[in-house]
């Protein structure tokens, strides 16, 4: 349901509920003429993960910072239907595994990817490092919000045309 996502959205912030108004005023910086059609939505309204690809906006700090991508199409996530999960972070690309229930919860399995020196690396290990401590999602205004463990932050995502 979409209150235990935003309670696991919520606790990774240290923040109070409500949160569901907070995404609203966040702007993306994708292109806006960049479209593509939401996710078909599972029975209780989460919609499936499965054939979308998103774009990195920006990762929240559960300071409330904000770490952004340069380029947000260089830093991008896709869900295949077979359960496979594909990164491309900066110069790098990073393939592994994912599984997700209908009640928001998300997890990404070990990621195997190359390891060539890119112009910032912060973004690229950031994101390897919390691959493992995804907790639940929640698709909201069209943007794909990753939670972390408790305490450790979201990523905000924007749709992306399927390759």
């Amino acid at each position: 349901m979409r209150s235990h996502c935003l309670a696991v959205i919520a606790a990774s912030l240290a923040l109070a509920p409500p949160l569901a108004a907070q995404p609203s005023g966040i702007e993306s910086t994708l292109d806006p003429g960049i479209e593509a059609p939401p996710p078909p939505a599972l029975p209780d309204g989460y919609p499936t993960l499965a054939g979308t690809r998103w774009a990195l906006v920006q990762f929240i700090r559960p300071d409330g910072s904000r770490l952004t991508p340069t380029d947000p199409a260089r830093y991008t996530l896709a869900f295949d239907a077979d359960g496979g999960v594909a990164l491309q972070l900066d110069c790098n690309r990073a393939n592994g595994s994912w599984s997700a229930e209908a009640n928001g919860g998300l997890s990404l399995g070990a990621l195997a990817g190359t390891r060539a020196m890119c112009a910032d690396m912060a973004l690229h290990d950031r994101i390897l490092a919390d691959a493992a401590e995804v907790r639940g999602y929640l698709v909201d205004e069209g943007h794909l919000w990753l939670a972390l463990a408790p305490g450790g932050g979201i990523y905000e995502f924007a749709p992306m045309p399927a390759a």
